[in-house]
This record gives structure tokens, C-alpha cells and sequence, in this order.
């Protein structure tokens, strides 16, 4: 076989071979730069790359792995075995145990491990590791990473860090807040400054800081308080945080310095606590205080605390002055029997030790001599006994008060109480007296009105019987003599119902009248009483309207007395009606167990002064040319009484009177008999 090359086969072939030789130049080239730009990679990402190929034990590492390990690069990889001099013993024996794995089993392994590096210090890496089989399954390579996660797992733990912290400062109710005064800006706050303020975390952000959160007094405070702090690295202020809302919030702040390697050293922590309560409460205590001191001073009183231990007591301000002392301190039990009365110091001292001996509280009133002036004056002092927790007592807690003057008081109101006392005991004898005499002098009125009515009755009942004998017999008589026996005719009887409405009074008086109670049907009584007044309405063209009879009431009274009773309010209120007046009968049932009957008029009506007159015996209204006794209304009431019942009047001048009558109601199912008295 001819093998010669021609010339130009021969010059193809060379440029065949230059051309093969550039591109194993360019694919080297390549290859470099791809190892340069994955050691770049790798040793930006911490994370090193090894291989082992098992048949030949031969190891080979990338760059990164000797950095991460600390490796001389010089050197040839270590065999298998000597890595468990690369890992803490229990990093060793797990990954030993994983490796083992992966060459039986083909499992790829990823572990967190610590790795010793030469230099002795102790990374933290994460390694992982995958097989290689052949065809026939058989491991021949393994290979893998190792990542140094030493300063992620550094960062991890401050993230966490963080994070328990924000978490810690969010769960705070004090408000938590960094400030940095080269900015005048918030740079981090807790949940409890949003809260407090109201404000978002963006507001917070840009508002400047800090003129957005106090007014203009606050501020200036804390313009100065900012250098002393700087200064002094902590520092304590009170300042009143206005709120979004424009609420305000008084707040104590603990401020410190930052210090130490930080980006926000020199920033200002502020820990600001809500004491708004407390300072309301302290300001209520201040004004408490005052007003205990003012009343102390307004009533004389001092407040003090005995100490038994020590033998010393102190008070407020006001007992001082009371005790006449100048200074105010503590002050020996010998200084204040100093300050008792010579009189009273023995019996003084001896209450005293009863009451520490038996344990009671001290309740004594004594006599006190001034030092400031050498006045006498009386203290009254209270005291509690304090005790420890054996029930020894350690001292006493009290009152003094200054109560000259309420004794002085006193002794005068004795004085005139005992004054009194004897002018009561003489009034009393003089009103027995005269009340003795006024009993006699009644007795006598009703006796003597009794007899001089019965005396009077006995003529009257002949002049009447002759006067009707003439009147029967006038025949014979002018129209003069008519007139005058028809005017003694009437005078009689005016005189007789004088001298019965007399005897009745006076029976009522001395209580001889008899009144039997039982249940009364109003219907049938005041029809009959309207009868009887009918011809003296028509006769004034009265009109008389009956809005009682068909209610069918019951009442408890006396038929007789209250057909008196009812008689008199009907006659008096035609009597004193005007021309073509009118009367109303009605009635009114008063708490389900007593009736009001009234009888209404359209009358001149009455004023209060001639109300007040109207049930007096003998009183007539001066304004009225209508004859009558003025006794109607006094018996009517004194009858309404005796059967159990009230009267009253209810009157409008130029309108008319209401008279009104008040007696017990009876279920219609009972009429007999209730009382008789």
C-alpha cells in the first residue's frame, strides 16, 4: 500500500493539525477559566468540592476545600482515613457512619459537621456527599461539598437573636425607643410606643425626633437633658408625650448611652414607663394631704405617732401650734407630760399605763398648759394602739384636738338646759293649772248653754203655738197684722233652730251625743235630701244636677247624722248660690277604701282668710246678707269626725266653692250594724 503523502495532502493534514492544536489551546483555555471563575464561586460561597475515586484511593480537592479546611495547597489531599483528624470526634464518627452508607448501599448523605482546621479553630460546615456505580452497580467514586456555615449559622443566631429580642421589647408595656441625636430621628421602637403614641412605624420613621413628641416646655428640658446624658452615659427625666390624638401621656424615662462596636453607637435607649396614674394618684395624695391639714386646721385637730419602743412621738403640722410648741420635731414622753397640767399629769399617767397594759384604745380628755403662751386649754386625745406580729405593742397612732371652746360651750349649754328644765316644770304647772280651769269653764259654758237653751225653748214653744193659732185665725185681721204674726212666726222658728243647733253643740262638747255606725245606701239618703231642698232651688232657679245616687256606694256613718250633714252642705249650697245657679252632687273614691262625696256650687267662692273662718262656732261671713246661725259647718264638721270622716273645702273667688265630705267605703254585701259609740 502506497502511504506518500502528496504535497498538498501533506499541507491540508498540517492545517488540519494546527487547527486541532488551537482549538485544544482555546478548549484549555476555557477549561482554566472555568476552574478560575468555580474557585471564585466557590470560595465566594464558602463551599469547597472533592472527589474520591475508590479503586485507586485517590483524592482530589478544589482550592475552596483547602481554605475552608486550612490545608497547605501545597500538599497532596489527605487520605480518607486521615480526615478524622479534620472533624470533633462525634462529627467524625457520624460521617464515617454515612460514608459507609454511600459505599454499600449507594445513599447520599447531607450532614451538618464541625471541622477542626489546622489552625485549630472549629467550623461549622455542612458536607454533602453522592455515589458513582458503574454499569454493573458497583460503587467506583464518590464526591461531594463541604460549605463553611460557620458565619450564616453566626448570623442565623443573631437573626434569632433579633428577633426574640423585638419580640421580647414588643411584649413590654414601657415604651421602648433608640434615638439617634446626630439624626434627630427614631432608628427602632417597640409595640408599645405605636400603641402609646398612635403613630405608624412610617410616621415614626421620618417624623423628627425629638420635637414631634413634646411641647414646647418639654422640649426645651430636653434640648438640655441630651448633652447631660452624653456626658453622664444615663439619666432620668420626666416629660409629657403628646400623643397622635393629642392626648397626653406622663412619662418616666430611663435614658442610656449605646456603646461598644455597633453602627449605632452613641444612639440614646429610652424606656419610658406611663406613670400618669401614679402621678393623678400622688397629685390626689398632695391634694388629700391639704385637705386633711386645712380641715385639721379648720376643727383644731393634730394627728400623731407614738413610738413605745423608742419613747418618742411626732405630728402633723397642726398639732404643734394646739400644744403650744414652736418647733416642730420628735419629741419625749417626758416633753409631753411637761406640757399637761400640773392637775392632771398623775391621773393622766396613770390611764396611760391601763390602756398599754390592757391593750385598749385611749380616749381621754385633759387639761394642757401652753409653753408658747402659758395658756390653760382643753385637749381631747384619741389613740390606736399598734402592735408587731407577737401582739406586743410598738406604739400608738391618734388625734389631739382643742376643744376649750366646746367645753366652755358646753358648760353653758348645761347651764342653760337646767335653766330650761326649771322654767319647763313651772309652764307645766301653770298650764295644768290652766287647763283645769279652762275643763271647769267648759263644763260650765255647756251646762249653763244647755239650761238657758232648754228655758228659752219653753216660752218659744208658746209664742210659736199662738202665733200659728193666729195665723189660722187671721179672718178678722188686715194685711199689717198678717204680715207681723207671719214675722213672729218666722223669727220663732230662726230662734229654735238657734237653740237645737246650741244643744247639739253643746252635746257634741261634752260628748253626750250618740252615734250608731252601720252601712249607709247613698242613693236612697240623698234622694230623700234632695227632696227636701228641690222647692228651695226652684224657687232661685237653681239647677241641681245628681251624679252620685246611681253609683250604688256604701259608706260607714250614722244615717241620721249624715242626713244632717248632707242637708246642711245642700242647703248652704242654694243659700249661698247666685240666681239660676247650679249645683253638682258627685263623688270620688279615695285609695280603694274611703269615698269622697262633694257638693259643688257656682257661688261668689271664698278667700283663704275666709276659709280659715268658716269652721269656727258663731263665725258669719261679713260679706253675705244670708241669714244663719254660723254654726252649720262647725257641727257638720264635728258630726263627719265622730262617724270616722274628714271635711274640706275647695273655693275660687268669683267661681264658686267645693264642700266635701270624706267617710269609709263599705262592700255593698255587708249592711249591718259595724259600731255604735
Amino acid at each position: 500500500m502506497n502511504t506518500k503523502l502528496t504535497y498538498e495532502e501533506l499541507q491540508q493534514r498540517v492545517e488540519e493539525l494546527e487547527h486541532a492544536e488551537i482549538e485544544r489551546k482555546l478548549a484549555v483555555d476555557a477549561l482554566r477559566e472555568n476552574k478560575e471563575f468555580l474557585d471564585e464561586a466557590q470560595a465566594l460561597a464558602k463551599t469547597g468540592s472533592w472527589s474520591w475515586i475508590i479503586e485507586t484511593d485517590t483524592i482530589l480537592w478544589s482550592k475552596a476545600l483547602y481554605e475552608i479546611t486550612g490545608y497547605d495547597p501545597q500538599q497532596s489531599p489527605p487520605g480518607y482515613e486521615e480526615l478524622s483528624s479534620f472533624y470533633t470526634k462525634e462529627s467524625w464518627e457520624r460521617l464515617n457512619q454515612a460514608v459507609e452508607k454511600t459505599l454499600t448501599k449507594g445513599e447520599t448523605y447531607l450532614l451538618d459537621l464541625d471541622m477542626v482546621r489546622s489552625d485549630g479553630l472549629i467550623r461549622h460546615t455542612s458536607t454533602r456527599g453522592k455515589a458513582v456505580a458503574d454499569d454493573s452497580g458497583r460503587i467506583i467514586r464518590l464526591y461531594g461539598t463541604v460549605q463553611d456555615i460557620t458565619e450564616y449559622l453566626y448570623e442565623e443566631h443573631l437573626r434569632e437573636i433579633n428577633e426574640f429580642t423585638n419580640i421580647a421589647l414588643d411584649a413590654q408595656t414601657d415604651t421602648f425607643f433608640i434615638f439617634d441625636p446626630a439624626t434627630n430621628k427614631a432608628i427602632r421602637w417597640n409595640q408599645a410606643f405605636r400603641d402609646t403614641t398612635g403613630y405608624t412605624d412610617v410616621e415614626i420613621a421620618e417624623m423628627p425626633a425629638p420635637a414631634s413628641y413634646y411641647g414646647p416646655a418639654d422640649l426645651e428640658r430636653t434640648t438640655a437633658f441630651i448633652p447631660h446624658v452624653l456626658a453622664a452615659g444615663v439619666g432620668t427625666i420626666e416629660l409629657n408625650l403628646i400623643c397622635k390624638n393629642g392626648s397626653t401621656v406622663i412619662t418616666e424615662y430611663q435614658v442610656s448611652v449605646i456603646s461598644g462596636d455597633t453602627d449605632i453607637k452613641g444612639c440614646l435607649i429610652s424606656i419610658g414607663r406611663d406613670i400618669t396614674e401614679r402621678k393623678h394618684a400622688e397629685e390626689a395624695l398632695r391634694q388629700s394631704e391639704k385637705r386633711l391639714a386645712d380641715a385639721q386646721r379648720v376643727a383644731k385637730i393634730g394627728s400623731y405617732v407614738f413610738d413605745t419602743t423608742t419613747g418618742f412621738w411626732s405630728g402633723t403640722d397642726m398639732l404643734y401650734p394646739i400644744l403650744g410648741i414652736e418647733e416642730k420635731r420628735e419629741y419625749s414622753v417626758g416633753e409631753w407630760v411637761e406640757i399637761i397640767h400640773p392637775d392632771h399629769r398623775e391621773s393622766l399617767f396613770s390611764y396611760q399605763q391601763n390602756i398599754l397594759a390592757q391593750k385598749i384604745p385611749f380616749d381621754k380628755e385633759y387639761l394642757i398648759v401652753r409653753p408658747s403662751d402659758g395658756e390653760t386649754r382643753w385637749v381631747h386625745s384619741l389613740g390606736e394602739l399598734q402592735f408587731d406580729e407577737h401582739g406586743d405593742v410598738i406604739g400608738m397612732i391618734g388625734t389631739t384636738r382643742d376643744i376649750t371652746e366646746s367645753k366652755l360651750a358646753a358648760d353653758e349649754l348645761q347651764q342653760a338646759k337646767n335653766n330650761l328644765e326649771m322654767r319647763v316644770e313651772e309652764r307645766t304647772r301653770e298650764l295644768s293649772i290652766a287647763k283645769k280651769e279652762a275643763e271647769i269653764a267648759s263644763q260650765a259654758k255647756s251646762e249653763f248653754l244647755a239650761r238657758m237653751s232648754h228655758n228659752l225653748r219653753t216660752p218659744l214653744n208658746a209664742i210659736l203655738g199662738f202665733g200659728q193659732l193666729l195665723e189660722m185665725d187671721a179672718e178678722g185681721l188686715n194685711e199689717t197684722q198678717k204680715a207681723n204674726i207671719k214675722d213672729i212666726i218666722a223669727g220663732g222658728n230662726h230662734l229654735l233652730v238657734l237653740i237645737n243647733e246650741v244643744l247639739d253643740l253643746a252635746a257634741i262638747e261634752s260628748g253626750k251625743l250618740n252615734i250608731s255606725l252601720a252601712a249607709i245606701d247613698l242613693g236612697e239618703l240623698l234622694n230623700s235630701c234632695i227632696t227636701l231642698v228641690r222647692n228651695q232651688a226652684q224657687a232661685r232657679q237653681i239647677k241641681l244636677t245628681d251624679k252620685l245616687s246611681n253609683k250604688r256606694h256604701m259608706v260607714l256613718a250614722d244615717n241620721t247624722r249624715l242626713k244632717e250633714v248632707l242637708l246642711n252642705l245642700l242647703s248652704n249650697a242654694v243659700k249661698y248660690n247666685r240666681e239660676k245657679g247650679h249645683i253638682t252632687l258627685d263623688s270620688e273614691i279615695i285609695d280603694a277604701r274611703r269615698l269622697r262625696i262633694s257638693v259643688a256650687d257656682t257661688g261668689e267662692g271664698l278667700t283663704e282668710d275666709e276659709i280659715a273662718k268658716l269652721f269656727m262656732p258663731f263665725e258669719r261671713l261679713q260679706t253675705t246678707d244670708v241669714e244663719g246661725t254660723g254654726m252649720g259647718l262647725v257641727i257638720t264638721k264635728f258630726l263627719v269626725e265622730l262617724m270616722g270622716g274628714t271635711t274640706g273645702i275647695e273655693s275660687v273667688k268669683g267661681e264658686g266653692s267645693t264642700f266635701w265630705v270624706e267617710l269609709a267605703l263599705v262592700n255593698p254585701r255587708k249592711k249591718e250594724r259595724l259600731f255604735r259609740y
